[in-house]
């Protein structure tokens, strides 16, 4: 096979690398197989001295309204760890459908996702809820909410600045 001039070779790598980079860019989401970056898979910031970054939290939310953060690994238990955020960020297995879309040009590629959950799964997922609150020791929960803040970070300070939640949603136990 004959050997390429390094000016092609560097366009076609170009071209090989810049689809993953579009659609990373674009969408948020990595081709497989991945790379593995300090920050894991989420997007991390900074500027002047402010590192931004998002997190998910599990959170308790008594009648009277206080909340009190959920330890992920203990509400999970026996369920791996790494897993809770996907579960949690599909609605605990209930959420409506979701048709996701992602456009490049004239390509459109999407998938619709159909998730039906009935009244016994719903009470099911409640029931765990309440058994796994139990566990831990939480009682007067009326809802259990998944939330969304973006965390500001001094890196001289090594101090939280601000914290803001960008959504979150509700489960409520019944």
């Amino acid at each position: 096979m004959p050997k390429l001039p390094k000016s092609v070779a560097c366009v076609l790598l170009l071209l090989i690398l810049i689809i993953p980079f579009v659609l990373l860019e674009l969408r948020g989401i990595e081709a497989y197989p991945a790379v593995l970056l300090p920050s894991g898979d989420r997007v991390v910031t900074t500027s002047d001295g402010i590192v931004t970054f998002g997190m998910t939290e599990l959170v308790a939310v008594h009648s009277d309204g206080q909340e009190e953060i959920i330890d992920p690994q203990a509400f999970f238990g026996n369920i791996p760890i790494d897993y809770w955020q996907p579960i949690a960020r599909r609605g605990f297995g209930l959420d409506p459908e979701v048709i996701t879309s992602f456009s490049l040009g004239v390509w459109t590629l999407s998938a619709k996702f159909s998730p039906q959950a009935n009244a016994q799964q719903q009470q099911q997922l409640q029931a765990w809820m309440n058994q796994r609150l139990e566990f831990l020791n939480l009682k007067d929960i009326e809802t259990v909410r998944v939330r969304y803040p973006k965390v500001f970070f001094d890196i001289d300070s090594q101090t939280e600045v601000s914290r803001e939640v960008t959504r979150y949603f509700d489960y409520e136990l019944d």
